[in-house]
């Protein structure tokens, strides 16, 4: 084991690294950006993986069982095989809007979000179960509580002109709708 604060290990790309995260269990990661492979790393022992994507991905996370990564990728959204394949599923989410953040909700949902729109995704389709618009616009990232009943948001508000007011984090309850997937 390394001292704390080296560096255990160095993943090379091609561009700037955009989005970065731990599977659940900590064993790997994910990285992505600018260049057009996602690369799944063990953190000590294991089999490196790299994934063929389109290129700028700006948000990456693990299912909560670790066998599947969600991915954003430009415009659309992405779930792949942890160990590599092809996509189960990709489609975008909202089309002309970069998405911006992906995560998934505890029981395998996925939740993305572009500058004006929180989406949550069925994990079996992608097929979109519930919309929120957001304004004003320009959420930079999103997260979900443990238990998935509020979703937390990082709201940048430069925009527009009005510079006193720079952002805003933002925390909603988020319950399931009654007798829908979202």
């Amino acid at each position: 084991m390394s001292e704390p604060g080296t560096v255990a290990l160095t993943v090379e790309h091609a561009g700037s690294v955009r989005a970065i995260a731990f599977s659940p269990d900590g064993a790997r990661f994910v990285s992505g950006g600018e260049d057009t492979v996602l690369r799944v790393r063990p953190v000590g022992i294991g089999v490196p993986c790299d994934l063929s994507v389109d290129g700028f991905v700006t948000g990456a996370a693990f299912s909560p069982d670790g066998a599947r990564i969600a991915l954003a990728d430009f415009e659309q959204v992405l779930l792949l095989d942890a160990s590599g394949g092809p996509a189960l599923w990709q489609g975008p989410l909202d089309p002309g809007h970069s998405v911006n953040s992906v995560r998934f909700t505890p029981d395998g949902r996925v939740i993305a979000a572009t500058d004006t729109l929180i989406a949550v995704l069925d994990q079996a389709t992608g097929a979109i179960g519930r919309r929120i618009t957001v304004d004003p616009p320009l959420i930079a990232d999103v997260d979900l509580s443990r238990d998935g009943a509020r979703v937390a948001l990082a709201v940048d508000e430069r925009h527009g002109g009005d510079h006193r007011r720079a952002g805003s984090a933002r925390s909603w309850t988020w319950p399931p709708a009654p007798n829908s997937d979202g």
